[in-house]
C-alpha cells in the first residue's frame, strides 16, 4: 500500500509539472485572461475538471507558474555561482545565469511574471515576495562586491534595476541559444556597466580568473 501511494504521488506531481509548463505556454502565448483551463488541461490530455483536483483555481495555477520560474532562476543562479570565486566572475557568472534562465526551460514563466503579475490577488504577491527578496539579496551581494573592489561606481540597487529590466528585454534584440552567444552577451552588458570595452572587461576577468586559480593552488 506504501509503494502504490508512492507511486501515484509520484504521477501526481509529474502531471502537477506538466500542467505548470502547459499553463506557462499558454500563459505568456495567449495571455492569462485569454486562455482557459479548458485549454490548458487539454494540452496534458486532460478533463478541464481535472485540472481542479491538482490546483484549486486558475489563479492558484498563475501563481505556481510565476513560482516555478522563479525557483528554476534560483536553482541556475546556485549552479552557475558553484566554485566561482572573485567578484568580476561572480558578476558574469550572475549575469549568465539570469540570461540562461529567461531563454531556457523556465522562460515561458519568467514571462509570465512579468506580463501577469497583476492579476495576482495580494496573498499571492505576498508568498512570491519572499522568493524575489532571496534572488534580490544575491544581486545586491554581487554588485555590492563589485562596488567595493572600485569597479562599480553607481548605486547597486539602482544598476539591479536598471540592469534586470535590460536583461529581460534583451531576447527581443539577441540570440543566446549557443554558450559562445551566451558569454558575448553577457560580457557586453558587464562592459556597459562598469563603463570600459569589452576586451577591458574580458582581460580584467582573465585576470581575476588566474589570480584566484593561484591563490586556490597555494
Amino acid at each position: 500500500m506504501a509503494r502504490q501511494n508512492e507511486t501515484e504521488d509520484n504521477q501526481n506531481g509529474k502531471r502537477r509539472e506538466k500542467l505548470i509548463q502547459a499553463a506557462a505556454r499558454l500563459f505568456n502565448k495567449n495571455g492569462y485572461d485569454r486562455t482557459t483551463v479548458r485549454q490548458i488541461a487539454a494540452e496534458v490530455g486532460l478533463t478541464s475538471g481535472s485540472i481542479f483536483y491538482y490546483f484549486e483555481s486558475k489563479e492558484v495555477l498563475l501563481e505556481e507558474v510565476i513560482a516555478f520560474g522563479m525557483k528554476s532562476g534560483l536553482v541556475l543562479v546556485e549552479e552557475f555561482l558553484s566554485g566561482v570565486t572573485g567578484p568580476l566572475s561572480r558578476f558574469h557568472a550572475l549575469l549568465a545565469s539570469h540570461l540562461s534562465a529567461i531563454t531556457g526551460r523556465p522562460g515561458d514563466a519568467h514571462e509570465v511574471s512579468f506580463s501577469a503579475w497583476k492579476s495576482l490577488p495580494p496573498e499571492s504577491r505576498q508568498r512570491l515576495r519572499s522568493l524575489n527578496q532571496l534572488y534580490r539579496e544575491i544581486w545586491m551581494q554581487s554588485l555590492t562586491e563589485l562596488k567595493a573592489h572600485g569597479y562599480l561606481h553607481s548605486s547597486p540597487e539602482h544598476c539591479r534595476l536598471v540592469l534586470i529590466a535590460a536583461l529581460n528585454w534583451s531576447p527581443v534584440w539577441t540570440d543566446v541559444t549557443t554558450k559562445s552567444q551566451l558569454n558575448k552577451t553577457v560580457d557586453h552588458f558587464c562592459s556597459v556597466l562598469l563603463n570600459m570595452t569589452d576586451a577591458e572587461f574580458r582581460d580584467l576577468l582573465m585576470a581575476e580568473q588566474a589570480e584566484e586559480a593561484a591563490k586556490a593552488e597555494a
